[in-house]
This record gives structure tokens, sequence and C-alpha cells, in this order.
């Protein structure tokens, strides 16, 4: 058997962020672990979240194209007959199934481990907090509860969303009503987040991380 996962499908959500669905094969992982992705005759690899569910037959990423990454732009030239090598899973970012109403707090793709617990898990009392830049990074966002999509938008003034951060959005946001609370995304978001919820009581160990840079 090949040792090189084949390519399903690549689509585009916006002109610098792909969701790629790969060959599963026998892989298991748990939901909000990260695999390691090479392309076959390529030296570069990159880490990503989870973005389905492990009960899935394939495996999905969504993957932020950065305009000068050296593996974004091998990305953006893949077809149909490329091939991909995927090291693990790796990583301690799973859900804690005992508690029952999560705030996932996440920026760009930083939503991709909270779809996969979402589906994985069937979770339905639940908010995702989502820091994006414009309207078209709402990934897949009719996958959601109308009432549990929360966008906070910094850079489209025309947006009937909120416009703002994560951290606007919070700094007055009730969360009396959440007994956990996740973060993923960028290391700046999720400082000052940290910080934030501190600073309402919320105590460390209903605090649950993972840092993409």
């Amino acid at each position: 058997m090949s040792k090189y996962h084949k390519l399903i499908d690549k689509t585009f959500h916006n002109e610098s962020t792909m969701k790629l669905t790969l060959e599963k094969k026998s892989i298991s992982y748990s939901p909000g672990q990260i695999f390691s992705i090479g392309i076959k005759d390529e030296i570069v690899n990159r880490e990503y979240s989870s973005y389905n569910s492990p009960n899935d037959d394939h495996l999905e990423f969504l993957i932020k194209l950065i305009t000068d990454g050296v593996f974004s732009k091998i990305l953006k030239k893949i077809d149909m007959s490329s091939q991909f090598l995927i090291h693990g899973p790796f990583g301690q970012f799973n859900y804690n199934k005992t508690k029952s109403k999560p705030l996932f707090i996440c920026s760009g793709t930083g939503i991709a481990p909270f779809r996969s617990f979402i589906k994985s898990y069937n979770i339905s009392n639940y908010k995702i907090i989502h820091g994006i830049r414009e309207e078209n990074e709402m990934y897949d966002r009719l996958e959601y509860n109308s009432d549990s999509y929360i966008p906070c938008i910094s850079r489209d003034n025309r947006t009937k969303h909120f416009k703002g951060r994560v951290t606007d959005f919070l700094k007055n946001y009730d969360l009396s009503n959440f007994d956990s609370f996740y973060m993923c995304g960028n290391s700046a978001m999720i400082s000052d987040t940290y910080n934030l919820l501190k600073s309402k009581n919320i105590k460390s160990s209903d605090i649950l991380t993972e840092s993409f840079f």
C-alpha cells in the first residue's frame, strides 16, 4: 500500500483560504488534534488542525494561504494527481465531554478544531466567537446554529455583524452561561483573551488554548 494519501478535493473559500480534503486510509485521531502535511517530491511540510470528524471517511483541513509562504505557493498549484504525506496526529487540544456549555473563541482558520468538535460530538449548546477581518472569512457558517455563531469583523465597516475584535465583543459579553472556554488562533488574540477571561474571574482550569502562531 502506498504511503501517500490522494487528494480528494480542494475548495477555495476565498482567495487566501482553502479546504483540503484528503484520503484518510487507516488514520485515527481525536477531534482537535493536528497533523503534519507534506507533498510528494517537496521538502516542506506544515501543521494543521483537523477540520472534520474522525467518523468521516476522509480528512479535511482548513488552510490559510500566506502570500509569500513557501508551502502556500505549492498548495495553490496542486491538482488531482498530487499525493500527500501525513504524519500524526499530535497534540492534546481535546474537548472535555464532562462539560456541557462550551464557549469557542477563535481567529481566522482557528475555527477548525471547533468544527471538528461540533461535528464529532453533536454539540448543540455552544457559542462560537470568531475573529475575522472580512465577511468572506465566515467559513462554512451555515453549518452552525444561526444564533450560535458570532463573527467579530475588524476591517469591513459595511458589515451588519459586530465590528471589532474578539476582545472588544467579550468585554461586555455575559460569560456566566458557560462552563468551559476554548481558544484557538493567533497567539496575540489568545494572550489578550486569556487575560480578559481571567479579569472576569474565569478559572484557568476551565480554559484550554491552542496557538497557531
